[in-house]
């Protein structure tokens, strides 16, 4: 395993600074696929975290179940290996689509 993973993490961050939405998307997914099969945990629940961001600011109510999902994986990874700056960013994302 290289760190194309990781690598697509910061991609996938810099092509949303860029407006490019979904290079963006892209890049988180793959980031989050090559880090599931590694398995490197702590940057899967980032990637995820940044995936369920880039779909809220979306605005589709189409990505509710997805943006869960991705949630709820950032927060189990979170509690299990002790990512507690993580788990405070979720639940306050999480917040913000409850209000």
């Amino acid at each position: 395993m290289t760190d194309v993973g990781p690598a697509d993490v910061i991609l996938g961050r810099l092509a949303r600074l860029m407006g490019h939405h979904e290079d963006a998307l892209s890049h988180l997914a793959i980031a989050i696929e090559l880090c599931e099969k590694a398995p490197f945990p702590p940057d899967v629940a980032w990637a995820k975290y940044y995936y369920a961001d880039l779909l809220i600011d979306r605005g589709d109510d189409a990505d509710a179940a997805k943006i869960a999902e991705l949630q709820d994986d950032a927060i189990a990874i979170a509690q299990e290996i002790g990512m507690h700056l993580l788990l405070e960013r979720v639940l306050a994302q999480r917040e913000i689509l409850e209000a």
